[in-house]
């Protein structure tokens, strides 16, 4: 319905097959890892496991071949999304650097078998929380994506005016560019945050930050 009810209304929209909040217990997630079922009925261990667990991959793959099948026929589909902001999972003890290069081998492999699946070729993107241009995983993640997609979010406290802020979400694309200059970047979430107080209705209450940042994107180039 939601799918249909978009394309109705001209609203194009990208699909999210897996997310951070599930695998970890920051956010408050209504599905953290103590009750998602890869931990409680597969018995992984821990988070990290999802990404080099053999049953755990065959099973993804089933749900991810199921989406494709049930909801690939969409125009208004532009990309799959594998995962929301990846890099938010905890290493939970593992070496980070084993860690990261199990999610990139992840990524690799799943891509791989979206584009397999896929009868219309939608393109298949993931997103990260912001990261450094030095992190491996920013640099390794989306060399077999389509579309490199970080979210990005800017200190409310400090933030002084929108105008501010938009200069931050420019230069975080400035920073991203060199790393991907023959891959389009897409910034899927931005905003002063959503910590109170205050909130950011009071920071913002007229949309400004939504106005400017808009424009800052397509100044970027990135696109």
């Amino acid at each position: 319905h939601i799918i249909a009810y978009a394309a109705k209304n001209g609203i194009t929209v990208m699909p999210c097959f897996f997310t951070f909040g599930d695998f970890g217990n920051i956010h408050n997630s209504s599905c953290r890892w103590d009750n998602n079922p890869y931990n409680t009925v597969l018995g992984l261990k821990s988070p990290t496991m999802f990404f080099s667990d053999k049953k755990a991959k065959r099973i993804a793959k089933n749900l991810i071949r199921y989406i494709v099948a049930r909801w690939g026929y969409a125009t208004n589909i532009v990309c799959w999304e594998l995962w929301n902001e990846v890099n938010n999972i905890p290493s939970d003890g593992q070496p980070e650097a084993s860690f990261h290069a199990n999610i990139v081998k992840w990524h690799e492999e799943m891509a791989d078998y979206v584009r397999s699946i896929d009868p219309f070729k939608h393109l298949v993107s993931t997103s990260l929380g912001p990261f450094s241009e030095k992190d491996y995983i920013g640099g390794a993640l989306y060399k077999n994506l389509d579309i490199v997609q970080f979210h990005n979010y800017g200190n409310i406290q400090k933030a002084k005016s929108s105008e501010q802020r938009t200069k931050q979400l420019f230069d975080k694309f400035a920073t991203y560019s060199p790393l991907y200059p023959d891959k389009p970047i897409f910034c899927g979430e931005f905003g002063f945050g959503q910590s109170a107080p205050p909130k950011y209705q009071d920071k913002d209450p007229f949309g400004f930050d939504t106005h400017n940042c808009i424009w800052a994107s397509l100044f970027s180039g990135t696109m």
